[in-house]
Formats: C-alpha cells, sequence, structure tokens
C-alpha cells in the first residue's frame, strides 16, 4: 500500500539499460575466485617472444621449429598465465591446465593496496594467425584474451571457472571459436569493442551466468549447445549478426536494443522453436520455445508454454500484437515489452518468474484479465510507460504487485491485490509526482485491495447515502496523488461487472430519455387530433 519516492533506482536503471546485463552476469573482484589448485606444478608466466624463443628457459612448453609450441606440464600463475608475441604459431596444450594461483595477498605494510589488474590465462594482444588448442583455463580474470587480433583459431579448449571465459575486444575480427567447452564461468564468450566478422560454432556452453554475449556485428553464431546459462546469447547493440542452428536449454536469447537486422533462424528453445520475427506484419504465432518480435505489426501470440527461458515474450518497437492465452512460468522476464504501443496482453498465466510482465518507454498497452502471481519481485512494472490500462488481473503473491517508475497517467480498476509483500510501489525522479487513475468512477468502482480495512455502511458516488453497495466507504490511499476512490469490498470477477448496476449519470440520462420520449408521443398525438378537427 505504502508509495515510496526516491531520487536513486537503482533496480530500475538495472532492468531497462545497460545494468540489465547484470542479471546476466556478476562481475567479481580479481583474486576472490575459489577454485582447485593443482599441487606441484611449474609456477610463473610463460613468453612466446617474437622472434620465437620462450621465456623463462625452464617452463614447461617445447618446440621444434618455433611454429608448434607444446605444453609438458601444468601451470599455475600469480598473473598471466601465457603471453602470445608471436604471430603464425600454434599453441597445443596437450590437455595441460593453466591456472590462476589464487591466495594472492598484499602486505598490511603497504600504504595502499595495489590497483585490481586483470590477468588472463592466455593472453594474445595484436596477434594473427595464432591456434590455440587442447587446453584447459581455470580460474583468470579473462581465460583467453584477444585484443586487436586477427584470423586466430580458439578450438577444443576446456575454459572453466573464470571471469570471462573467452573475450574478444578490440576490433578482433575474423577470428574462429570452435569446439570448445565452456561452463562455470560469469560469462562464458564475450564479443565487445566492435569485434566483427567472427564465427563461434560447435561450443559446449553450460553453466554461466551469461553464455554468449555480443556488442558486435555480423558474426556468425551456429550448431552452439548452450545449456543452463543465466542467459544464453545476449545481444546488445549488435547488427546483422546471424545465429542459426543453437540448441538452447533452461536458457535463451534476448535483445538488448538498439539491436537491429539480426537473422534469427533454426534455432530451438528446451526443444520448441525460438522465434524471432523483425518487420514483419500479420502472423500468428502459436508454437515457440520463445518469441522475440522486433519492429513488427499486428502479430497475434497464443497459447504457449513458456519456462525456463531469460525472456519468455519480448516485444521491442512493435505495436498492434496481441498475447494471449498463454502459460509464462520460471522465466526471468515473463513479458517485455519495450518502446512498444497499442498492444493487448490478456487472459494469460504469469507465475512464478522473477518479473511478470516489463513495460519500459512502452504507451497505449492494455493488460487485462491475466492471473499474475507468485513472481519474485514484480508481478507489473511499468517504468517511464504512461496512458496503459491494468484492469481485470488477479495479481497476487508477489514481492510487488506493480511497480510504477517515472510513469504516469495509467488507469488501473478492477483488479485484484492479494497478499502482495507490497501492493503498489512508485518511484519517480525526474517527474514528480507520478499521477495514475485507480477506479473506473461510481458504481463500477475500483480494486479490490487485500489489506483494506474499510466499511461498506453506505452507497453512492460520496458514498453518504443509505446502504451498502459493494465498494468502501473510505478511500484507499497509496499516496497523496494516487488513490482508489471506490476500492471493491470483494474480490472483482467477470459476472461481477456485469452484473454492474448502472451509474447515477446513466440512470438520469435514462430517465430523461423516458420522459422526452413520452413528450414526444402526447405532442404527437395532439398534433393528430387537431388535423382530424376533434
Amino acid at each position: 500500500m505504502i508509495g515510496m519516492k526516491g531520487k536513486v533506482l537503482p533496480y530500475v536503471a538495472a532492468l531497462i539499460t545497460a545494468a540489465l546485463i547484470a542479471s546476466l552476469s556478476v562481475a567479481l573482484p580479481a583474486g576472490i575466485r575459489v577454485v582447485r589448485e593443482i599441487p606441484n606444478v611449474w609456477i610463473g608466466t610463460i613468453y612466446i617472444r617474437a622472434d620465437g624463443s620462450v621465456y623463462p628457459p625452464d617452463a614447461p612448453i617445447k618446440t621444434h621449429d618455433n611454429v608448434t609450441y607444446t605444453l609438458t606440464g601444468d601451470i599455475m600463475s600469480y598473473a598471466d598465465g601465457i603471453v602470445v608475441e608471436r604471430d603464425n604459431i600454434i599453441l597445443d596444450g596437450a590437455g595441460y591446465t593453466i591456472q590462476r594461483k589464487s591466495n594472492v595477498t598484499v602486505s598490511r605494510s603497504d600504504p595502499a593496496p595495489p590497483p585490481p589488474l586483470i590477468y588472463k590465462g592466455i593472453n594474445i594482444q595484436g596477434r594473427s594467425n595464432v591456434t590455440i588448442k587442447n587446453t584447459v583455463i581455470i580460474g583468470f580474470d579473462y581465460g583467453i584474451y584477444l585484443d586487436h587480433s586477427f584470423n586466430n583459431v580458439i578450438i577444443r579448449n576446456d575454459v572453466t571457472s573464470n571471469q570471462i571465459g573467452i573475450y574478444l575486444t578490440g576490433s578482433s575480427n575474423y577470428n574462429i571459436i570452435s569446439e570448445n567447452n565452456i561452463a562455470n564461468n560469469d560469462l562464458g564468450i564475450r564479443l565487445w569493442g566492435h569485434s566483427n566478422h567472427n564465427r563461434i560454432s560447435r561450443n559446449n556452453v553450460t553453466n554461466n551466468s551469461g553464455g554468449i554475449l555480443l556488442s558486435s556485428s555480423n558474426n556468425i553464431i551456429s550448431e552452439n549447445n548452450i545449456v543452463n546459462n543465466g542467459c544464453g546469447i545476449s545481444l546488445n547493440h549488435s547488427f546483422n549478426n546471424t545465429i542459426t542452428g543453437n540448441v538452447f536449454v533452461n536458457n535463451s536469447l534476448v535483445v538488448l536494443p538498439p539491436t537491429y537486422g539480426n537473422v534469427v533462424k533454426s534455432n530451438t528453445v528446451n526443444g520448441k522453436p525460438l522465434v524471432y520475427l523483425e518487420g514483419v506484419s500479420g502472423w500468428v504465432i502459436s508454437d515457440a520455445g520463445q518469441v522475440i518480435l522486433v519492429k513488427c505489426k499486428r502479430i497475434t501470440i497464443k497459447g504457449l508454454n513458456l519456462s525456463n527461458t531469460h525472456v519468455g515474450i519480448q516485444l521491442l518497437e512493435t505495436s498492434d500484437t496481441r498475447v494471449i492465452s498463454n502459460n509464462i512460468a520460471n522465466n526471468y522476464f515473463g513479458i517485455w515489452l519495450w518502446y512498444s504501443s497499442n498492444n493487448v496482453i490478456s487472459e494469460n498465466n504469469i507465475m512464478n518468474n522473477t518479473d511478470g510482465i516489463l513495460l519500459s518507454h512502452s504507451l497505449s498497452n492494455i493488460i487485462s484479465g491475466n492471473n499474475i502471481t507468485g513472481n519474485t519481485l514484480d508481478g507489473i512494472m511499468l517504468a517511464y510507460s504512461s496512458n496503459n490500462t491494468v484492469r481485470g488481473n488477479n495479481i497476487a503473491n508477489n514481492k510487488h504487485g506493480i511497480w510504477l517508475a517515472h510513469s504516469s497517467n495509467n488507469v488501473i480498476y478492477h483488479n485484484n491485490f492479494v497478499n502482495n509483500s507490497q501492493h503498489v510501489r512508485i518511484d519517480c525522479y525526474d517527474v514528480c509526482p507520478p499521477t495514475n487513475v485507480w477506479d473506473d468512477g461510481y458504481p463500477s468502482g475500483g480494486n479490490y485491495w487485500s489489506d483494506y480495512t474499510g466499511v461498506d455502511s453506505y452507497s453512492g458516488p460520496y458514498q453518504n447515502e443509505t446502504g451498502s453497495d459493494g465498494i468502501g466507504d473510505t478511500p484507499y490511499v497509496i499516496d497523496e496523488n494516487n488513490i482508489d476512490r471506490y476500492p471493491l469490498i470483494n474480490p472483482w470477477t467477470q459476472e461481477s461487472e456485469m452484473a454492474t448496476p448502472p451509474s447515477w449519470i446513466e440512470t438520469r440520462l435514462r430517465y430523461f430519455a423516458v420522459v422526452v420520449i413520452a413528450i414526444i408521443v402526447v405532442t404527437v398525438a395532439i398534433l393528430r387530433r387537431k388535423r382530424r378537427g376533434v
């Protein structure tokens, strides 16, 4: 019931801006990851110099031709594992392990700790035509790191328990990442900083907080097994990528706008088609494991069972679309609209998600007749979204029944707010106070609130007439700008709406109409009598 206003909206930012990626991954400071260390191994950093030599000379690595370098033992390092300074080589791990030694400490006598450093299992900067294969890499900030590097191959490696398993940045283009096992990292693979025209194929990407994150374009992601990640693939400011033939299990694709022009086809989510449409209209979708619409119109999404995805249904810049009669459960976001207007979300079961329905920068949508229950955070969240109608929903057992952030002029009535930790949360920063409408006037009424303590002894638009009417005699106050004037005493049902008596205005209009008709009938009769000369 309590409305909350704050100058800082950390969760809103996390949902709507790039901080939403925090739901896909968790960045940890260097050196705190707990991994099992290998006993009795060589400790240090190996450098493959530009002239082909290896430093230090006692490192467990051999080469006979300064082209192929093969590990002969495991490596543990306080810093980087292997630094490659030479082009046109093959680094063969031969199944050996490169692991970050975790017990790095700073002396208490130091005036200040050193700035945090980023350590890499294999560090490749400004290199080309390097192949990395058959290596186990554990416990680094970045398992394999490519910066400004081209035409390299990363194949058949086991990259686990790093902050980022494989990281391409600084316009690292035309590289191949294939047949690797990438597991238990914060982020499995990340392409950043205009790293374009890369191919990621036939990898097993499992149990990472975020599977594959792209902020790059013109890449191909194909035939990967992407299983049990917080998010399977994320496209953020990414254009003209091809995503095809991937198998998602208990995770999915998520699009963080602006992202356009991507080709997404022949993928499955939990054994069903991943339906991704861009710039089309007039489709009916009745079979899918996930639905993403980008700049579409007049789409119908009906009768789906969507679960264990990051976003069950996602609409971006999409309008005049109906989302009806779906079961949407156990996702991070059940339904997410971004800059989407004039859509209808109706008669869905939206249960046990983190957030049930999220509208971001979206106008003039209707959310009606849904069962929205048991969502960990929000049943419905409206962020920077106005002129929407929320009516006739059962909103129960969520942390927040509805959260309005920078959202005003929404009409919210005939909903049942039952046993939510907080029925309504309201936040504002730049435009305050946000004002929304919480009832449909008298006698239609407002919402049912399970914590309403008023009584029903009177009736009438001012609740001062004798006799009860199913509406509380006192308003339900959310805050001084958001008030349900006519809270319902009993839960709202479709039948109760059908039985709602006409309003006092309607009654008076009907009475006036009857009087006018009577006057007309009498007048006509008189005129006829006069014409007959009676």
